[in-house]
């Protein structure tokens, strides 16, 4: 498999826009940044909760981080406009750097480096999120995109096979800081990476939101509200698993291990599927819709999982199932942002209702926490809620999943 995978980048068969030396560059600053995540940011919310933090907190926190990602999320698409995707690449890892470096002086700063992670760590994935959409939607090829998708996430996966569990243990025995300072370093090294990958995105695009085709691409658009819903459920279950399901283990251990097993699975089923949907591209739309549904079940029932044997099968079906609709939309986004004459106003309309939804789901969380008095049966009617509104993501017509017209 990662034989295959080496020999497409060395023909160049996707990036064709970019020299080697650029492509070299990118990908190995791709590789560290999903190194340096893995390592640490993981690990936030359970870091803030070791810490002494309650759920309470630690959603109001939740409230706050999903907010600043929609305020910066509109910011970063005027940046990218102005200065380019690969730029703004570049920028949006320096930026991780005094998050995490905020965090780590949690003892010393309290709220303010809570205050300050969280900012700096909004702006940041915000700006590389839809930067890297961008970029990657200018530069792919059209015949081989879900190949190139899938390559793509495997080489974020393998990060993730054995840096949480490294990062889980090194939190577990020295302090989650120290994981940060890590992870800090990595940046630096990726940022320094993404200089050589310059020059490649195509720089002052032009903002037309009035010429948009908002009717066209309404149903792609608001069907990004359910996704919200399960960005939240990703980061308060591994709490849920920690307090009701297996106790008895070390809350870093326990996000390191399923992280790591997760990434193993996502990695072949990536590889397989990237294959199949380019050979098949019929088969995108039963992908897309089935992986969303068979996800949300696995969202409203994991609450009644009660061993770890139970976690480990919902992990794998978790990852499994993101995979199965991760890769069709992702080919079906970037086919739509290459259609709509405006690549980045999709990416802003697409990442505005998918934030401003993280939003929602938060104070929806929030609300829960503080009027059911049993913590567990409020995260549990949370997930189940979260399960029931994801499942609208299947509602989300591309362009792509229509059937073409003969005759």
């Amino acid at each position: 498999m990662f034989q295959n995978i080496f020999t497409e980048i060395r023909h160049r068969h996707f990036w064709r826009k970019a020299t080697y030396s650029e492509l070299s560059g990118f990908y190995i600053a791709e590789l560290l940044r999903a190194v340096a995540m893995n390592l640490a940011t993981v690990f936030i919310y359970a870091f803030l909760f070791v810490k002494g933090y309650s759920l309470i907190y630690i959603a109001i926190f939740s409230v706050y981080y999903q907010l600043m990602m929609l305020i910066f999320g509109v910011l970063s698409v005027y940046l990218i406009a102005f200065l380019g995707a690969n730029r703004c690449l570049l920028i949006s890892n320096f930026i991780y750097i005094p998050a995490l470096l905020s965090f780590s002086m949690l003892d010393q700063w309290g709220e303010l480096a809570i205050s300050l992670g969280g900012l700096f760590m909004a702006f940041s994935t915000a700006m590389y999120n839809t930067s890297y959409n961008v970029l990657f939607s200018e530069i792919k090829s059209s015949k081989n995109c879900a190949k190139e998708v899938g390559y793509a996430i495997i080489f974020q996966e393998i990060a993730g096979i054995v840096t949480p569990l490294v990062g889980g243990l090194l939190a577990s025995r020295f302090g989650a800081e120290i994981s940060m300072w890590l992870a800090t370093a990595l940046f630096v090294v990726a940022a320094i990476s993404l200089l050589k990958a310059q020059a490649v995105a195509k720089k002052h695009h032009y903002l037309n939101f009035r010429g948009f085709p908002w009717r066209a691409y309404s149903s792609a658009i608001l069907g990004q509200f359910g996704r919200g819903f399960s960005v939240v459920t990703v980061n308060f279950w591994p709490l849920y698993m920690m307090l009701f399901v297996v106790p008895g283990v070390g809350a870093y251990n326990l996000i390191g291990g399923t992280s790591s097993l997760s990434a193993i699975v996502a990695c072949l089923l990536a590889f397989l599927l990237g294959r199949t949907l380019d050979r098949k591209p019929q088969s995108a739309v039963w992908a897309f819709r089935l992986g969303i549904g068979l996800k949300s079940i696995i969202m409203m029932t994991r609450v009644l999982i009660s061993s770890i044997l139970g976690v480990i099968l919902s992990e794998i079906g978790f990852a499994t199932t993101s995979i199965m609709y991760r890769m069709p939309y992702a080919k079906a986004r970037f086919d739509a942002a290459d259609k709509s004459g405006s690549r980045v106003v999709m990416e802003l309309a697409m990442s505005f209702v998918w934030n401003a939804s993280a939003v929602v789901a938060s104070i929806v969380l929030l609300i829960c926490l503080v009027y059911i008095p049993d913590v567990k049966q409020a995260l549990s009617s949370f997930f189940v809620l979260a399960g029931v509104i994801f499942s609208l993501f299947a509602t989300s017509r591309f362009p792509m999943f229509r059937k073409p017209q003969t005759g």
